[in-house]
């Protein structure tokens, strides 16, 4: 019934989340979080890490990744944050973006959406005629020229308002959900304009993730600019080294 896929070609799991209050049934209810991975690509994730010559410990989904990390540099925000009060985190990649609503110390919606780096490299190729390489270029570095500014400004309020309905589409669920911050991540998060096209079109003040704001040294003995980079590339990969194996997070 929940998943697109037969059963048979899925890994399954599930989290039970907590009493549900979003029904109007007799008898109690719960919450569950239920997650299905296809097993061909968890195969060829597999396949790539035994090439490297390591081992698989865990398993785990960008967007509780992308919990996981949250939770650990912000943790004191979620534990003083009020019942029903949510924050969200926007992974805007080169491949996709994903998007995660955590509610405490869990992570309760997800969304992956089409639109990404990558696709606003080929609205910029296709609409000014140039090569994925040379549209590429032209998006990082002459995003302020009219003809490329105005393809990525189109591009961001596409984006921003899909963000917008994804977020009413949660808040409709209970009139007792509210979102306290916006989150962004992911390369394609430094897009120009970006950040302001969401601030038009979210409920709650946007800003930059940052992934390694708790962890001990990750400052004065590291390039600055390798820092800035991780701030923006690495909260999956942080989220991911946090899981140990047999935990259930």
């Amino acid at each position: 019934q929940y998943i697109p896929f037969n059963v048979n070609e899925v890994n399954m799991d599930f989290a039970i989340l907590g009493n549900s209050t979003n029904t109007s049934a007799t008898t109690p209810m719960m919450d569950v979080l239920l997650i299905a991975a296809k097993k061909d690509y968890i195969g060829q994730l597999r396949g790539a890490v035994d090439e490297a010559g390591l081992t698989v410990d865990v398993v785990d989904s960008q967007a509780f990744a992308l919990g996981n990390v949250f939770e650990f540099n912000y943790g004191l925000q979620l534990r003083q944050a009020p019942s029903g009060m949510a924050n969200v985190i926007i992974d805007f990649g080169a491949g996709g973006t994903k998007l995660s609503v955590v509610e405490k110390d869990k992570t309760t919606f997800t969304r992956e959406l089409r639109q990404s780096g990558i696709s606003c490299t080929n609205a910029i190729a296709e609409r000014l005629g140039l090569s994925f390489s040379e549209a590429e270029q032209r998006k990082i570095s002459d995003y302020e020229s009219k003809e490329v500014g105005q393809v990525i400004h189109d591009f961001c309020g596409t984006l921003a308002e899909e963000v917008g309905r994804t977020l009413d589409f949660y808040l409709s669920q209970s009139t007792e959900k509210t979102i306290e911050g916006v989150f962004t991540c992911g390369g394609a998060s430094q897009l120009y304009g970006l950040g302001e096209a969401l601030e038009k079109k979210v409920p709650a003040p946007v800003k930059l993730l940052n992934p390694i704001q708790s962890i001990a040294g990750s400052g004065r003995k590291m390039n600055a600019k390798v820092i800035e980079e991780i701030k923006y590339l690495g909260a999956v990969a942080i989220g991911l080294s946090l899981r140990t194996t047999g935990d259930s997070k």
